[in-house]
């Protein structure tokens, strides 16, 4: 009788390992609350998702996401949020969170008509040197600006370098939107050549605009790419809203339009096998 007990635990206690998907030290999300679906996040936000943290683009955590226990990390997204990102901090460590890193500007070498923040590296670096240098000195890591994987963003990170001497950078943050997964996998590749010093952070991927079939190809491929490379220390997918909404191509997107999560999102989510 009691052997038999002994079994059924086992077999129930085996049964919830397998459901709960293991935590993922790399794995993150950009996180945009949608009002116009508001509990659209409870599809990725379960006990046994995989994600340990997130940014929102702002200096303060999502209040939605409280609960969730991920790591959140603030980001100066342009000049305009540079002077208040001391005092939100401040805040943060008032009511009892931590902050270990900060995100530098996002994608500074893009005009503000298509989402960057359109700084000259220049003005990038008196900023940088002014507003977040300091947080070096409180033993906050920081990430460097998040360039887009144009050519032009390889020029201005390396212009943003000369013109920033001195400065701490403890990472390198990269964008990369397109396929297949190997010009990802040649693009972060050739900044870790560049910058071998700089482990890297992808805080924006995503297959974008690209067929359901090859999007879920992307997926399947560049998980265990960026899980098994050691310089890559962080990842963020761009895309957990809804198909409609998504403004990288309807395929990109985790959730379904009915707010449900699409195979590619149980993978990334809760880590479920995607066959390619």
């Amino acid at each position: 009788m009691f052997f038999g007990f002994l079994i059924f635990l086992v077999l129930v206690l085996g049964q919830e390992a397998a459901e709960l998907a293991p935590k993922n030290s790399k794995r993150g999300i950009v996180f945009l609350f949608n009002s116009t679906y508001p509990t659209d996040y409870q599809q990725f936000t379960g006990s046994s998702n995989t994600i340990t943290w997130y940014y929102n683009y702002g200096q303060s955590p999502s209040s939605q996401l409280a609960s969730s226990q991920w790591e959140f990390v603030p980001m100066v997204w342009g000049k305009d949020q540079a002077k208040s990102i001391q005092g939100n901090i401040n805040k943060i460590k008032s009511a009892g969170g931590r902050v270990s890193h900060i995100l530098g500007f996002n994608e500074p070498d893009i005009p503000r008509k298509w989402g960057g923040s359109d700084m000259s590296p220049t003005d990038a670096a008196t900023l940088w040197k002014q507003y977040i240098q300091p947080f070096s000195s409180q033993g906050i890591k920081l990430c460097t600006p998040g360039v887009s994987s144009s050519p032009d963003g390889f020029t201005w990170m390396s212009n943003f370098f000369s013109a920033c001497s001195g400065c701490t950078f403890d990472l390198l943050c990269l964008h990369h939107y397109g396929s297949p997964a190997s010009s990802l996998k040649a693009h972060l590749e050739k900044y870790h050549k560049i910058y071998p010093s700089l482990p890297i952070w992808l805080t924006e991927f995503a297959d974008s605009k690209d067929t359901a079939d090859n999007t879920r190809q992307y997926i399947s491929q560049v998980l265990p790419q960026l899980d098994s490379t050691l310089y890559i220390k962080r990842y963020s997918y761009f895309g957990a809203s809804r198909e409609l909404v998504s403004n990288v191509g309807p395929n990109a997107a985790l959730l379904d339009n009915d707010g449900k999560l699409k195979p590619i999102g149980r993978a990334y989510f809760f880590a479920e096998n995607l066959q390619a």
